[in-house]
């Protein structure tokens, strides 16, 4: 429950952030202040004990957090991805037109970057079905990364076929 309020409550801080005129430097400090208290409320909302042999990234809440970011980290690496590939597709366009080496930057556009974002909390939910009681394991680091990555095929295969 608590990630899916930190999902939320993320969602929202990033709602605003777009809708209002701030700097980088500014978005940037908004996001991680509220990243900080959020995972401040879970830590408090759920104290940890320190009995047993589990390490701590191992244990409820922290293993959720870090299977959130990774799926985070893939899901902005696959917007870089696709930017890269649409500047190879311009930059092949402009040499078809004549255009001797040309010089292009990868294009930013905030939405398309929090498009994903959108559908995370879904994701995740998907990804801790896949995941269950398994541990903090390469395997599911990986499988974290992967469906950040690959998101937008993980909700075509559940879309309704048109």
């Amino acid at each position: 429950m608590a990630i899916v309020i930190l999902g939320v409550v993320l969602a929202v801080c990033i709602w605003i952030i777009q809708t209002r005129k701030f700097g980088w430097m500014a978005k940037t400090v908004i996001l991680v202040v509220a990243g900080l208290g959020l995972a401040g409320i879970v830590l408090v909302v759920r104290p940890e004990s320190f009995l047993g042999n589990t390490a701590w990234y191992d244990r409820t809440p922290y293993k959720e957090i870090w299977f959130l970011l990774l799926m985070l980290l893939g899901m902005v690496v696959r917007y870089f991805a696709y930017a890269i590939e649409q500047r190879r597709d311009r930059i092949a366009q402009m040499k078809k037109e004549g255009q001797v080496n040309p010089q292009l930057g990868l294009q930013f556009d905030p939405w398309e970057f929090s498009y994903p974002l959108l559908f995370s909390v879904v994701t995740f939910g998907g990804l801790l079905g896949q995941v269950k009681d398994g541990g903090f394991t390469v395997a599911n680091a990986m499988l974290s990364f992967q469906s950040g990555f690959f998101w937008q095929t993980l909700l075509k295969k559940s879309a309704p076929a048109e």
